[in-house]
C-alpha cells in the first residue's frame, strides 16, 4: 500500500488547524450548527501564566497599549460657573466680583457660564507599564448569567501626554476668544506608582451568547502630583483697554507669569478634574469598545482545501467559521467553547447534518483526560471533524483507497467516512464501500460486492516532536457484507475471498508495525503554532470517550 494513498484519506484531518485563528475577518450574521464544535481549556497554571504576562501578549497580538496617537482630538467639559472655576473659594469670591463690576460698567458685556472646549492636535499618549494583570473573583461571588467577574489591574509610573499645538475655547464666551500652547506635556510624578483597575463581568444571555460589562474603575490619581510644561508663550487673544484715541493692551506676559506662578494650584485643580472625568468616560468607553468586540459573538473565519485535494490542483476552498458560544469558568481553569460552519460553495445541497451520528454529547469527561496538567488543550468534536472529510469525498478524492499495490486492488467509497468513538472509548473510521470483482472471484460473487469495515485509528508522539495520525489494525470483527451480492451455490468462496482480503490487509499494516512504520493517515496534525500570541508546543493527543480529540499543550516562553 502506498503511503501516498494512505495520506489523501487522512489528509482532512484538522487541516483547518492551520487557518484556525489567523484570520480576523467574520462570517454575515448566519447560524453556526455545529454546536461546541471546538473547544480551548486552559489549566490553572495557564490561566496564570497569561495572567502575568498581558503586557507582552497583548502586544504580540497586535494592540499596541504603550502608544496611541490622535490627529485631532477635541473634548468639552460640562459647563461651570466662574465660581466653580477658581482654584480655591477666595479666588472665587474674587472672580465674581471682577465679573460683576465688568458687567455693571461695561455696556453690553455679559460673562455667562463658562463651557470649555479643548482642542487637541497631534496628540501622543506613552506609557511604560510596569504590570497589567487581570485578578478573578472567586467563583462564589458569582450571580444570576455571570460567568466570570474580575478586574484588569493597570500599574505604572511612566505617563506622558504631548500635545504639539492645544486651544481652549469657552463655549459660553465666544467674545474671550481661545487660550493655546505649543508643545503642552502632561507628566506623572514618577515617585509614585499610578493603578487603575477596571471591573468587568461576563455574562450568558439567551443561552449562548457572552456579553461583558464594564463596572466602575477604581485608581489613585487624586494622590498623584501631575507635572506640566510647554514650549512658551502663551497664546492670549489680543485685548486692550481703549480711551478714545488712546489703547492699554493686556499685559500677556504679566497674565503668563502668574499663571506659572499659580502652576501648582492649577495643576491641582486640573488633577482633580482628570480623576473625576476618567471616572466617568472610562466605564463608557470601555463598554462601548468591548460591547462592539463581543457584539454577535467572537468570530473567526479561514479557508482550507478539501481534504484529499493534490498539492498542484487549485480548486475553489472549503469556507469554515467558528463562533464563541460559551465559557466556563471553573476554580482556576478557563474553557472557551465555539460553534462550528462549514460550507462547500460547489454544494447545491446542504450538508447531510442527520447522517453523522458520531458526535460528541457537550461534555468532557475530566476524570479521565489529562487537562489538569498542561497548560492549553484544544477539544475537537469529531462530528465537526466529519463535516471537512464529507466536502472531500463530496469532491471526488475520497472516493477510493488502494488496498492491494501489487494486483492494483482499490475498494471504492460509497460515503464519506465518518470517523467515531466506539463503546470501548477507541477511535475508529466507520466506512461503506464496494469491491470490484475479477478473475476466478467471480464465481462467487457478482461484479460488485457491498461491505461494510472499520478500522482502528491513534495517534502518537513522533521523535521529531510532531504528531501523526495512522492506522491501528483492521477490525475484522466489524467487517460486514450484503450476502445478495454473492452468488450461489458459491457464496461461502465469495465469504472467503473477501475475508481474506481484509486479512492481507491487516497482515500488510502489522509488517508495517513491526518495522516501526505504521500507516500514516497524517504524517503530521498541522496544529497552529501559536494562539493569540502564545507559543506553545505539542505534548500528547487522547480520545476523550464522549466523542472528542484533546490535543494537550504547553507554552513555550510563558
Amino acid at each position: 500500500m502506498k503511503k501516498k494513498s494512505l495520506g489523501q484519506l487522512g489528509q482532512f484531518l484538522l487541516l483547518f488547524l492551520c487557518f484556525l485563528f489567523s484570520s480576523q475577518s467574520v462570517f454575515s450574521q448566519i447560524d453556526y450548527p455545529e454546536k461546541k464544535a471546538v473547544g480551548v481549556h486552559i489549566n490553572g497554571d495557564g490561566f496564570k501564566k497569561i495572567q502575568q504576562n498581558l503586557i507582552p501578549l497583548i502586544m504580540n497580538y497586535g494592540i499596541n497599549i504603550s502608544h496611541h496617537f490622535e490627529k485631532n482630538f477635541v473634548y468639552t467639559l460640562d459647563p461651570m460657573s466662574i465660581d466653580q472655576l477658581a482654584p480655591t473659594e477666595e479666588l472665587g469670591d474674587i472672580f465674581v466680583s471682577i465679573r460683576d463690576n465688568l458687567e455693571k460698567y461695561f455696556e453690553g458685556l455679559v460673562l455667562k457660564d463658562h463651557h470649555f472646549r479643548a482642542t487637541l492636535s497631534n496628540m501622543s499618549i506613552s506609557a511604560i507599564w510596569k504590570n497589567i494583570n487581570f485578578k478573578k473573583d472567586l467563583d462564589y461571588n458569582l450571580k444570576g448569567n455571570e460567568i466570570i467577574k474580575g478586574s484588569f489591574v493597570f500599574r505604572t509610573n511612566n505617563i506622558t501626554l504631548q500635545v504639539e499645538d492645544a486651544k481652549i475655547e469657552d463655549l459660553g464666551n465666544p467674545l474671550l476668544k481661545s487660550v493655546g500652547f505649543n508643545n503642552f506635556i502632561v507628566e506623572l510624578d514618577a515617585s509614585t506608582d499610578l493603578y487603575v483597575s477596571i471591573p468587568v463581568t461576563f455574562n450568558r444571555v439567551n443561552g449562548d451568547e457572552i456579553t461583558v460589562k464594564v463596572g466602575q474603575p477604581y485608581t489613585n490619581l487624586h494622590k498623584i502630583q501631575i507635572l506640566a510644561n510647554y514650549e512658551p508663550p502663551i497664546k492670549f487673544p489680543y485685548i486692550a483697554l481703549k480711551i478714545e484715541e488712546d489703547e492699554y493692551p493686556l499685559k500677556r506676559e504679566i497674565i503668563e507669569q502668574d499663571i506659572n506662578e499659580h502652576k501648582e494650584s492649577i495643576l491641582t485643580e486640573l488633577n482633580a478634574k482628570l480623576n473625576e472625568n476618567f471616572k466617568k468616560l472610562a466605564p463608557e468607553f470601555l463598554q462601548k469598545y468591548i460591547t462592539d468586540m463581543f457584539s454577535g459573538h467572537i468570530r473567526d473565519q479561514g479557508q482550507v482545501q478539501p481534504p484529499g485535494s493534490p498539492a498542484d490542483l487549485f480548486e475553489t476552498p472549503i469556507e469554515w467559521g467558528i463562533s464563541l458560544a460559551d465559557i466556563d469558568s471553573k476554580k482556576k481553569n478557563l474553557e472557551l467553547y465555539f460553534n462550528g460552519l462549514v460550507k462547500d460553495f460547489t454544494m447545491t445541497k446542504p450538508f447531510p447534518l442527520l447522517s453523522y451520528p458520531f458526535r460528541g454529547n457537550g461534555k468532557i469527561d475530566h476524570v479521565n483526560v489529562d487537562l489538569e496538567n498542561h497548560d492549553l488543550t484544544f477539544i475537537f468534536d469529531i462530528g465537526f471533524i466529519n463535516q471537512f472529510i464529507y466536502t472531500g469525498y463530496h469532491r471526488g478524492h475520497l472516493s477510493r483507497y488502494l488496498v492491494d499495490e501489487k494486483n492494483n486492488e482499490y475498494i471504492y467509497f460509497e460515503e464519506s467516512p465518518k470517523i467515531y468513538v466506539d463503546e470501548n472509548g477507541k477511535l475508529k473510521i466507520a466506512c461503506r464501500a464496494h469491491s470490484i470483482t475479477r478473475g476466478l472471484d467471480r464465481m462467487g460473487a457478482k461484479p460488485k460486492v457491498h461491505f461494510n469495515f472499520e478500522l482502528f485509528v491513534n495517534f502518537r508522539m513522533k521523535a521529531d516532536g510532531k504528531v501523526s495520525f495512522y492506522i491501528e489494525s483492521v477490525d475484522l470483527d466489524a467487517l460486514t457484507w450484503d450476502d445478495s451480492d454473492l452468488k450461489k451455490p458459491f457464496k461461502w468462496k465469495g465469504r472467503k475471498t473477501l475475508k481474506n482480503k481484509f486479512k492481507d490487509f491487516q497482515k500488510m499494516i502489522t509488517d508495517l508495525h513491526a518495522k516501526g512504520d505504521p500507516p500514516e493517515l497524517s504524517d503530521e496534525i498541522p496544529v497552529p503554532p501559536e494562539l493569540f500570541g502564545i507559543d506553545f508546543d505539542i505534548k500528547s493527543v487522547s480520545i476523550d470517550p464522549n466523542g472528542y480529540i484533546l490535543i494537550y499543550t504547553n507554552f513555550k516562553n510563558l
